[in-house]
Parts: structure tokens; sequence; C-alpha cells
């Protein structure tokens, strides 16, 4: 039964927490996916409170109070931080090459087969239009299909996007995934329209492909910023650097650059002599040697502060990159890092962080998923019936695609319905009456439509990732693809003696000349080197004595049905059936 907790038009992140009975990193967390960036005493307003309450199985009731331990936030040291800026696009278009002239490093030698694994971060110093010193936060990210979730990760802790695409071979399926995720994220992108220096580049071409996605260019009377660079000569960096200053400066993110620090987890990863590793995106406060801190499902003593050159640190500040050590475990990337006061409550925190994803409390960590949708009809008929939903048109497309591609003659997912928006009432009824499950890409479900699909046993599931939806849909269409006969040969013989025959049995003599026979076992009768017929093995006898096997080099009678062609010097296939489930190609 869905728990009600009363609250106030404003309560703090921690109060909310203690309420809901969840850590306060999984709060903070949560509002960070939606764009809401809050430290542990920050305040947010009811209808966010209840937002996030619905998340975790709970209603919300407005109470008298006003507020609920409402505290006012710090105003001593707000300023603006240092734009965070992520590097995105299509495999191969430039990315990290591009970074590496803007930093004057080549790191791009030290990646597996130069494209990148993981989300790189770094720190640019440059003085802006008006000669003042400015930084920037730079994350470099996979562009290779498979590391779909890594770049979404990427677009909810950034600012602004700097989508790379190469000129001469223009938007590829990565470039339209990214731009959905910054559509979906109401994260800024400028374009960087990479390898101008190259023969074959077409800027015309590229900026009519992203007019057709909505990006319509400045100098076509639209509103997206397009810079032409190249990563090698050089040309176009400085004007993309002050071209980000001056997006960032519209709407800047102000922060508090004193007291406890929260960050975001970059990633993660183990190494000999230091233990767990974990690179953090500060967001707020100071974060400083020495502080005990609470990520996700771990937390610890931060040994060990050092930059994105491997520097030692005291502190690190908002906007900053940094790599701590001092976890009692590796971190996930997208957890939420709080200082807090004593080992004990770390210990706490992460505690019920665990325990929560255990009984699934945790948004989005125990969710069924595509493989649960198959259901005893859809093994019949080899189909699984889904209707999808999704955030915009884009995303509708672009898994109606992957789903039909990923279909066979064999095994299809067939789509009822597809459309944009949350799922209502109507797509469960809809659901319902054509014994369809029921996708969510990127679009939320609401605590009463759940119960309506609970009440009319329709099966619903969602994802934000597009990668993983593949790989459960690849898991599904296994499920539900048929069976395979296939001929298991164990043994030939050649007849040697023809002895009787009526309506009911025959009877002959053979020679094993390999592998065995057995009783009850089906055989291919071949002539002149020709299937040309089957029969059955009924029985068989070794002199008088009815056994049940003959092994090869043994001489043996068999009892076969009556109607069964056989001659002398017939050779006879044994096989046994086996039905094997057919695979995805």
């Amino acid at each position: 039964m869905t728990e009600n907790i009363q609250i106030g038009n404003v309560i703090t992140v921690k109060s909310l927490a203690e309420k809901l009975e969840v850590p306060i990193t999984s709060i903070i967390s949560m509002l960070l996916k939606n764009g809401i960036v809050s430290t542990i005493n920050e305040n947010i307003d009811y209808e966010t409170a209840s937002i996030i309450a619905s998340e975790f199985d709970k209603t919300t009731e407005l109470s008298k109070s006003i507020t609920d331990h409402a505290v006012k936030t710090t105003t001593k040291n707000v300023k603006i931080r240092p734009p965070v800026v992520t590097v995105m696009g299509h495999v191969d278009h430039g990315k990290t090459t591009l970074l590496d002239k803007i930093r004057k490093v080549n790191t791009v030698k030290l990646e597996s087969g130069g494209i990148t694994q993981h989300i790189a971060a770094y720190q640019v110093k440059l003085a802006d239009s008006n000669k003042k010193d400015r930084q920037i936060t730079f994350l470099d990210t996979p562009g290779h299909a498979a590391f779909s979730a890594m770049r979404q990760h990427g677009v909810t802790v950034t600012d602004i996007v700097v989508l790379v695409i190469a000129a001469d071979d223009g938007v590829k399926p990565q470039t339209i995934e990214v731009i959905d995720y910054c559509k979906q994220e109401s994260v800024p992108i400028i374009i960087a329209l990479n390898k101008m220096d190259q023969q074959a580049a077409n800027p015309d071409r590229v900026k009519q492909q992203l007019a057709e996605l909505e990006l319509v260019p400045e100098e076509w009377g639209g509103s997206t910023v397009i810079i032409p660079v190249s990563a090698v000569t050089g040309l176009g960096i400085n004007e993309l650097l002050e071209m980000i200053l001056l997006v960032y400066d519209i709407k800047p993110a102000k922060v508090d650059f004193d007291g406890n620090a929260t960050g975001v987890v970059i990633e993660s990863k183990m190494k000999i002599g230091k233990g767990p590793l974990a690179t953090l995106l500060i967001q707020n406060g100071i974060l400083k040697a020495g502080d005990i801190i609470s990520v996700g499902k771990t937390f610890g003593k931060i040994r060990s502060l050092e930059d994105y050159n491997g520097e030692k640190l005291e502190y690190a500040s908002p906007g900053q990159p940094v790599t701590i050590s001092g976890f009692n475990q590796l971190p996930d990337f997208g957890d939420v890092m709080t200082v807090v006061d004593n080992e004990k409550d770390a210990k706490s925190q992460s505690e019920t962080f665990a325990s929560n994803i255990i009984r699934g409390k945790i948004h989005s960590i125990n969710k069924t998923s595509l493989e649960d949708m198959v259901n005893e009809e859809s093994t019949i008929s080899h189909k699984l019936s889904i209707i999808l939903k999704a955030d915009v048109k884009g995303s509708v497309e672009a898994v109606k695609k992957v789903i039909e591609e990923i279909g066979t003659a064999d095994a299809t997912i067939e789509i009822t319905k597809f459309d944009v928006g949350p799922v209502n009432e109507s797509d469960i009824t809809l659901a319902y009456a054509t014994k369809s499950a029921v996708l969510a890409f990127r679009v939320p479900i609401s605590t009463q439509i759940r119960s309506l699909a609970d009440k009319t046993k329709v099966k619903i599931t969602s994802y934000d990732v597009i990668y993983d939806l593949v790989e459960d849909a690849k898991k599904a269409l296994t499920q539900i693809l048929p069976e395979e006969k296939v001929e298991k040969e164990i043994g030939i013989a050649t007849v040697l003696a023809l002895f009787s025959q009526n309506n009911k049995q025959r009877v002959i003599g053979i020679t094993i000349d390999e592998g065995k026979v057995i009783k009850g076992v089906d055989f291919h009768i071949v002539r002149a080197k020709e299937v040309i017929a089957d029969s059955k093995v009924v029985g068989i006898r070794r002199g008088k004595e009815d056994v049940n096997e003959m092994i090869n080099g043994q001489e043996a009678g068999l009892l076969l049905p009556g109607d069964s062609d056989i001659a002398l010097k017939d050779k006879l296939k044994f096989f046994q059936t086996e039905y094997i489930k057919k695979t995805l190609e």
C-alpha cells in the first residue's frame, strides 16, 4: 500500500530524505537527473518534493505548516563557477583530437584503437574578451554506439554540449542520439564542424541535415551556433572557446563556494597501490583532503585529491574535476557525493542506499525489463506486441527503427501503437485489448498508471538509454524464437540379410559399421547414396536374446515395422532428434 507523507510548502533536501526514509544522496541524485543542483540543506518546493516522493512509491499531502525545517542557504560566498562542457559526437569525428588541440596534450594515442573508452575530465585556462582569466571544464565522452549510457550521463552533468560533427561525414546515429539527449535535458548545443581541412568537407550538407533535426543554423535564421574548426590545423579553436563563454554567460551557474561539498561521480576505477579511485565533478562547496564522504553504496575518508594532471590538491572547488581515493569500494558513475560529519553517518547512509537497491526503492534500479514482457502467447506466436511511448518524435522513430531491425523472420517485436508523450490511460486500455505490453522511453509513468496496469495485468516497462533497450529486446526475442529440429547421427549399419516380413513386422540382419543402434531410434534408409525412406527400430536381437543396444563391429537382428522398404546392402543411418532453441543472427 502506498504510504502518504505530509510536507509543507517548502522542505529541505535533508528533511525530505528523512521522511521518505532514503539516503540524502538518493534525493540529490534524483534532483540532479531533473536538472536541479542542490545541497543537503537546500530548500525545494512542495511540487518538486511530491514528484520525488512518487518515485519512491509515496504520496504527499500539504501540511498546515508553511515550511518543513526550511533552512536559508548561505549566500556569503555565492559565485559563478566555471562552465562544464561535454564534448560529444559520432565515433571518429575528432572529439578527443579536438580536446588535444585545446589542451595541447596528445591523449588520443593512449586510447584503445583511438576511441575514447570512458569519460575523461580536464580544465583549461584562457582569457575572455575582457582579458579576464577564466576556466572551462571539459568532459570527453565515447562516441561508439555501445557507450550510450555514458554519453547520456555526460549530458546530465553539463552546462553546454559541444557536438563535434565531421564536415566530410555529416550527421550519424550517435549525432542524433546526442541531440535527443540534449533536447530531453534542455542543454544548449554548440556545433563544432570539424575536419574543415579535409578536401571532402561539405559544411552546407551538414547544416541542411541539422536543420532537418530542428537545429537551424544562425546564418539561416535559426539559433544553432555552428563553428567551423579543424583539430589538425587549429582553425576556429579560439572562436569555439569564446563562444562557449558567451553562451554560458547568458545563464551562468551561481553556487556556494563555502561549506561542505557535493559532487557527482564521472568515472571510477581500481588502481594498484591506491585502491578504488573516483573522478568527481564538484558542484557546491569545497572538498578537502580528510573529509568524510558518502557516495551511493560506498563511503570513506578522503586520503588524496588530484587534479586531471595527477597533481596533488589541498582542496577542490565547484566546477572542478578531481580524482580522490579513500573509498571502501568502487562507487558507480552518476552517484552523488556528500560530505558528512562522521564515519558512522557515512556508513549508515551507504548501507541504507545499498539496502534500498535490494528492496527496489531506488528509482530505475529494480524495474521490469523487456525480457519480463514475454508471456505464453508470445512464445506460441513468436511475437511480442508493444505500445511504444517516447519523449520526442526523434526518440520514437529511433526506437521504432531499432526494434524493427532486431526482429527476424522467426521472431518479431510488433509495435501496436507508437506516440509521443507520457503513458496514459488509453495506452493501458489498448494494451489490455490487444494483449500488448507498454514500453516507455524517457517518459514518466505515474503511480496511477502503474496501478491501472497492475489491475488490468498489463506489463509496463521503461528505459532511458537506447543501448539498454536494444540489449533487452534481443534477450526478449531470443526467448520467443521457435525451436529448431536437429538430427544427431548415432550410428551406421549395412543390411546383410532379409529374414521375414508380414503386415505388422519385418526382421532383417545387419552389421554395425559405425557408432551404435538403440531400440526405438529412427533411421534413414540409404540406397545408391540417396535417402529413399525413413523407418524406426522396434526391437533388437542378439541371437535369441532381446537387447536395447548394439555397438560398432557387432551383428544384430532388427525388428522393423512391416511396411519398411529394405533391400540387401542398404545403409541404415540411425539418428536421434533434438529440439534446439534458435538464436538471433
